[in-house]
């Protein structure tokens, strides 16, 4: 997204924000060294999950923009995240 250095790189939080996608869930990229420790192995694997579904949200929307991908293409895609995540809705909340 920053044009392969051509621009400033922007935080996934930040690019979420804009695309009103939910971003993080109370823990950044700054907090991940302070949770390797094996009691907090799952808090890193939970804080990745975010970040995995964050970009899977951004991507479609970038193609958008950049391949042109239509509206059904994009909504398909967003309907088969949120399948997913009622599906898991026993799981963290996260």
């Amino acid at each position: 997204m920053s044009g392969y250095g051509a621009s400033a790189r922007v935080k996934l939080n930040k690019v979420c924000s804009v695309f009103r996608l939910p971003g993080k869930f109370g823990v950044d990229g700054s907090k991940v060294s302070e949770m390797i420790d094996p009691v907090k192995v799952q808090d890193i694997g939970d804080y990745c999950e975010t970040d995995i579904l964050n970009t899977y949200l951004v991507y479609p929307l970038l193609m958008m923009q950049w391949i042109g991908i239509n509206l059904d293409g994009y909504n398909r895609g967003i309907s088969d995240v949120i399948t997913m995540i009622e599906a898991k809705r026993s799981e963290p909340p996260h």
